[in-house]
């Protein structure tokens, strides 16, 4: 995958997350409550992600509290996103 593509999925997941966060507070009847599950396994499964993907991250460099906060939001795109920008720095040093 190349940034662009890893970018343009960062900017579904956010228009993903902000419609999950509105069913906390909008009335949606049963949809509703399918998004707010769909909220909650996606938070769980980017937390597992950081907690499978931590020892990479903190390798590659950053702050671990930023590198948390991305991937509690992005996921496999921060993750993806991270290795490919060290990759290019390390090609081009």
């Amino acid at each position: 995958m190349n940034s662009d593509m890893l970018r343009t999925g960062q900017k579904v997941l956010n228009i993903l997350w902000v419609v999950l966060a509105i069913s906390f507070f909008v009335p949606m009847g049963g949809l509703g409550g399918i998004l707010q599950g769909v909220f909650v396994l996606m938070l769980g499964a980017h937390l597992l992600e950081f907690l499978v993907f931590g020892r990479t991250l903190s390798k590659l460099g950053g702050s671990m509290g930023q590198h948390l906060v991305k991937v509690l939001l992005y996921g496999f795109f921060h993750i993806q996103l991270v290795k490919l920008e060290a990759g290019e720095a390390s090609a081009s040093s």
